[in-house]
């Protein structure tokens, strides 16, 4: 009886100290901090734009009349998060202007959109508006995905946009340097009406976001007597000028007095296809504003 006591005791401590050598797993992390941010199975990584979106932007922002496309950012969908933040010029700033995009990638301190995280000016708002501040785990998502580069879905890091020269509007003077282009024919959506034999300069106005306006190239203006054919145009080579336009000149008295004239202009930067403005698939009303008469 008692040598099965002393076995049963040996036992029983011998199994005691297998289960407790069992609760540790010896192959287990033993940096692992296991605290809330790491990722359950099936859910996005919350420092990629999929997890910032379904964790902050489509719960905290994408709210009726805030960013549910009713204001930019877009915050709707993925897509539209990446798109209207990643190097999208800003629209309010700082009184300074120290801000030029949303998300600057790797650099979360020149990122707009993470200054408007975290400030304390009333004026500017700290976003989500008229709600509770993200807290230190969630700003942390945010800057580590901004400074990992601002990688889209699939993984990418951002790169810088080229786009193509952008045309935004015209402004013509006569010799005098009196503006000529106020008078339409029939109300706002009409051709300009231009005096006959008058010396026209015409500033189009070309904003594009890596070439200086005096580098863009071509810099051309056409003038057709038919709104879609431009095959047998009066060319015009263009000048910059004072580096926000370029300028080109013509006398009104090239034209036959009570046609319409039509207007296209033709600008480029070294990297992207000639942008013609305004062009076939153009709104009618961008044709019809940059047309005119001659008296």
């Amino acid at each position: 009886m008692m040598k099965l006591m002393r076995y049963t005791v040996i036992f029983g401590a011998l199994f005691t100290f297998v289960m407790c050598t069992t609760v540790e797993d010896p192959t287990e992390n033993p940096f692992s901090n296991n605290d809330d941010t790491e990722t359950p199975p099936g859910e996005p990584d919350p420092r990629t734009i999929q997890g910032l979106h379904k964790n902050i932007f489509a719960v905290k922002c994408a709210n009726p009349t805030c960013h549910d496309g009713s204001f930019e950012p877009d915050f709707r969908t993925v897509e539209s998060t990446y798109q209207t933040l990643v190097y999208h010029p800003v629209i309010k700033n700082t009184n300074d202007e120290a801000y030029t995009y949303r998300v600057v990638p790797n650099d979360h301190g020149a990122s707009w959109l993470y200054e408007r995280l975290i400030t304390t000016d009333d004026v500017i708002g700290r976003m989500p508006l008229y709600a509770q501040p993200l807290t230190e785990t969630e700003l942390s998502w945010v800057r580590d995905w901004i400074n990992d580069g601002a990688k889209d879905a699939d993984g990418n890091v951002a790169v810088f946009p080229n786009q193509p020269p952008t045309v935004t509007g015209f402004a013509l003077f006569n010799s005098q340097s009196q503006r000529i282009d106020t008078a339409r024919m029939n109300g706002q959506i009409s051709p300009l009406i231009l005096p006959n034999n008058e010396a026209v300069t015409m500033y189009v106005l070309v904003e594009d976001d890596s070439t200086s306006i005096q580098n863009l190239l071509v810099r051309e203006g056409k003038f057709s007597g038919d709104e879609y054919d431009f095959s047998n145009a009066i060319v015009k080579q263009a000048q910059p000028f004072a580096g926000i336009a370029h300028g080109l000149t013509f006398n009104t008295n090239e034209f036959t007095p009570g046609d319409t004239v039509w207007f296209r202009y033709y600008v480029k930067d070294p990297e992207n296809p000639v942008v013609e403005f305004p062009n076939d698939q153009s709104p009618f009303y961008f044709r019809i504003i940059s047309s005119f008469v001659v008296q």
